[in-house]
């Protein structure tokens, strides 16, 4: 049972700007505007986006700059990350890195599952996994108030389809329930092969950007 508590006004900002970068009507100026409400919000975007993990030849110096180089799935995906990043800055540090670590398996999942072309979505949906934890109220609450894809809220809601055969996937592996995972990942195709080296290659990305 998780019982909930009034959300804190500074995580209704991130919260929003979760709605901004998941709504398809996508509008720079509304970020923007979110990010201006909290100055180390830019800060630590730049970081970031400035950091060598992305490789990026530039230095990024603004957001319209930013949505310029990195186009704007890229950037979406930047921000979501940033939004979760700064949500759970009061929580423990190993639940930024289970969300990051779910983001990037579950995107990573998405080639050998053949639904590549959902990667956003399916990396969208390992960050809102601990959004339950992090804010203290029941998951599909939280969902309601974002403009996510029906596949993304049916799998974090209990639902059955390919994207939670991932997050079953995923969540099989973190409990190394072996003969859960066989099923879960038959539910995918022949996939079960990729896995260690999809979650091995997710932490690693996860551990260099939480320590960024």
């Amino acid at each position: 049972m998780i019982s909930a508590r009034e959300i804190p006004g500074n995580k209704l900002v991130y919260l929003h700007l979760l709605q901004a970068v998941s709504s398809q009507d996508f509008s720079r100026e509304a970020v923007e505007e979110l990010l201006k409400s909290d100055p180390s919000l830019v800060y630590k975007l730049l970081r970031y986006l400035n950091s060598p993990l992305l490789g990026l030849r530039g230095e990024i110096r603004g957001v319209r700059e930013a949505v310029e180089l990195l186009g704007e799935t890229e950037f979406r995906r930047w921000i979501s990350i940033l939004a979760i990043v700064a949500m759970a800055a009061d929580k423990p540090p190993e639940l930024i890195r289970t969300a990051l670590t779910r983001g990037f398996f579950c995107e990573a999942m998405s080639q050998p599952a053949g639904i590549s072309a959902q990667s956003s979505d399916l990396f969208l949906m390992g960050l809102l996994s601990v959004t339950d934890a992090i804010l203290d109220r029941p998951i599909a609450e939280i969902l309601a108030s974002l403009p996510i894809s029906p596949d993304t809220r049916a799998a974090l809601c209990g639902g059955a389809n390919r994207f939670r055969d991932v997050y079953d996937t995923l969540l099989c592996y973190e409990k190394a329930d072996w003969p859960a995972l066989a099923n879960a990942a038959a539910r995918l195709g022949p996939v079960e092969s990729f896995i260690p080296d999809c979650y091995t290659a997710a932490t690693a990305r996860a551990a260099s950007l939480a320590a960024a």
